[in-house]
């Protein structure tokens, strides 16, 4: 559970980010500045390389965020539309469960 302290340094995640994503370039451009290419050249090249920055930070920082109202939703009416298409399933996986939790109900009590 060493995420949950990471919940509260989000901006610090985020600059840290940032930071690697630059780092990352600039290496680039070092090696082809060591393989003859011009400075500028090199550091264009790098980036035109590495694609749109913004674009990766942002997919970099979704892995981050919990899931939104949205996408749980969406989850909810998939699973709802699976289960339609399968009655047989369905019928089958609510009385496993049923019996499950009435015997644990018993045997617990």
């Amino acid at each position: 559970m060493d995420w949950i302290p990471n919940i509260f340094r989000r901006r610090k995640l985020y600059d840290d980010l940032s930071e690697e994503i630059r780092l990352h370039i600039e290496e680039r451009a070092e090696q082809l500045t060591g393989e003859g290419m011009g400075p500028e050249k090199a550091a264009r090249e790098a980036r035109r390389v590495f694609g749109n920055r913004t674009l990766h930070e942002e997919r970099s920082r979704e892995v981050w965020q919990w899931p939104t109202l949205e996408s749980i939703w969406a989850d909810l009416r998939f699973v709802l539309r699976q289960l339609r298409r399968s009655p047989g399933f369905t019928v089958a996986a609510i009385v496993t469960l049923a019996l499950s939790i009435g015997s644990n109900a018993v045997v617990l009590s």
